[in-house]
C-alpha cells in the first residue's frame, strides 16, 4: 500500500515538473525551499527588507513612533487570509492583483506612457473579463510550460506567426546597471552620513554597509540602495 502511495506521489511530481517545463526547475526548487512551500513566505521573501532587516535599518527615533505589533509578515498573512481563490495559481494571481498590480505595474505604465504623452488603455482590465478569467482553473493558464496558454491559443490566429512564442520582455529601465558607474557618485552622496543626518530616520552604519556590499560586487543589494535613495530624494524634496 505504501509503495503504491509513494509511486503515485512520484508520478504527480513528474507530472507537475512537465507542466512547468521549459521553466527553470532549479529556480523553482530554490524558491520552494526558501518559502518552505508556504504561499505567505513566498510573497514575504520577495520584499527587499525582512522585518528583522527593517528593525536594524530604522533608527530608534523612527521606531519609537511605530506600532510594534504591526510587521510586514503579519500584513502579508492578512492579505492571504482574505483571498477568495482556492487554486494555488489563482491565489497567487489574486494576491498580485491586490498588491503588486496597483502598487507597481500600473504605476510603471502611467509613468512611462505619460512621459511620452501617450494615452494608454488596458483592455484586459475590463472588470467583466477579469471576473471571468478568475474562474478559469490554473492548469489552463500554465500548461506544458506555456504560460498564458489559454490566452495565446485564443489570439494565435489573429497575430503574425511567432508572436505568441516570443519571450516575455519587461519595460523597466536598466537603473541597477547605471548605479554601478554612472550613478555611483549620486548614490554615495544621497546616502552619505551628511545626507542621512538631516532626518536621522535611518541607521547610518547599516546604510553604509549596504552600500559597501553592493559596490564590492553584491548586485542583489541594488534594489535596497535604490529604495533607500528614493526615500532620501522624497524626504529632501518635501521636508529637506
Amino acid at each position: 500500500m505504501d509503495r503504491e502511495i509513494d509511486k503515485k506521489k512520484q508520478e504527480e511530481r513528474i507530472h507537475q515538473k512537465k507542466n512547468f517545463l521549459p521553466c527553470d526547475i532549479k529556480f523553482l526548487q530554490e524558491l520552494y525551499n526558501k518559502s518552505e512551500g508556504e504561499e505567505v513566505l513566498w510573497r514575504y521573501n520577495l520584499y527587499l527588507f525582512s522585518d528583522l532587516e527593517k528593525k536594524r535599518l530604522l533608527s530608534k527615533k523612527f521606531q519609537s513612533n511605530l506600532n510594534n505589533d504591526i510587521n510586514t509578515l503579519e500584513v502579508v498573512k492578512r492579505y492571504f487570509s482574505d483571498l477568495t481563490a482556492k487554486n494555488p495559481l489563482n491565489r497567487i494571481l489574486e494576491m498580485e492583483w491586490n498588491t503588486q498590480f496597483p502598487d507597481q505595474v500600473l504605476a510603471f505604465l502611467d509613468f512611462l506612457s505619460m512621459a511620452h504623452s501617450v494615452e494608454i488603455r488596458s483592455p484586459f482590465l475590463d472588470y467583466r473579463l477579469v471576473e471571468f478569467v478568475s474562474t478559469i482553473p490554473g492548469n489552463m493558464k500554465i500548461r506544458n510550460g506555456n504560460v498564458k496558454d489559454i490566452l495565446k491559443k485564443t489570439v494565435e490566429q489573429l497575430l503574425p506567426e511567432g508572436i505568441t512564442k516570443r519571450p516575455k520582455e519587461g519595460f523597466v529601465l536598466p537603473i541597477f546597471d547605471w548605479m554601478v558607474e554612472k550613478l555611483r557618485d549620486y548614490c554615495m552622496d544621497m546616502l552619505s552620513e551628511k545626507s542621512l543626518t538631516k532626518h536621522n530616520l535611518l541607521n547610518k552604519d547599516v546604510v553604509k554597509n549596504i552600500l559597501s556590499d553592493f559596490y564590492s560586487g553584491n548586485k542583489s543589494a541594488a534594489g535596497k540602495i535604490w529604495n533607500l535613495m528614493m526615500f532620501q530624494v522624497w524626504w529632501e524634496k518635501y521636508f529637506g
